[in-house]
């Protein structure tokens, strides 16, 4: 009787035993699964960190860039401008310097005019004779 009932209990925990190993083998084969795919995570967390990091010192040396053009446009814009003044007063001045010599070759025949207008009255009038 008591070999029968240790052949029961024997036979209970063999069973429990063997459904505790199955559910181990499981949980440890899912274990192995999980930690593969850690893994894998880790590696993909670390590939994009790499990634960002190379992301923001690229994006700061965009924004700088981005700065400088910025910069750059508005220095071009009063560049322009100031060509623009200066091409203005050029032309001016070319306008004033036609009119200055216009105006003196002008009052330079009109002294003429009067030198010879006046010269030529003081003279005696010539003979006709010749």
């Amino acid at each position: 009787m008591v070999l029968e009932r240790v052949r029961k209990d024997y036979d209970v925990l063999a069973a429990k035993y063997k459904e505790l190993k199955e559910r181990f083998d499981r949980l440890d084969a899912q274990q192995k699964a999980t930690d593969a795919d850690f893994s894998q995570s880790r590696r993909t967390q670390d590939e994009l960190s790499a990634a960002y990091e190379n992301l923001k010192k690229e994006s700061a040396d965009f924004l700088k860039l981005k700065q400088r053009h910025q910069e750059m446009t508005a220095e071009l814009e009063a560049e322009k401008t100031l060509s623009a003044k200066l091409d203005e007063e050029n032309l001016e001045m070319k306008r004033n310097r036609i009119i200055q010599w216009v105006l003196t070759g002008s009052g330079i025949v009109l002294v003429g005019f009067f030198i010879g207008l006046f010269s030529s009255s003081r003279r005696q009038p010539r003979s006709s004779l010749y």
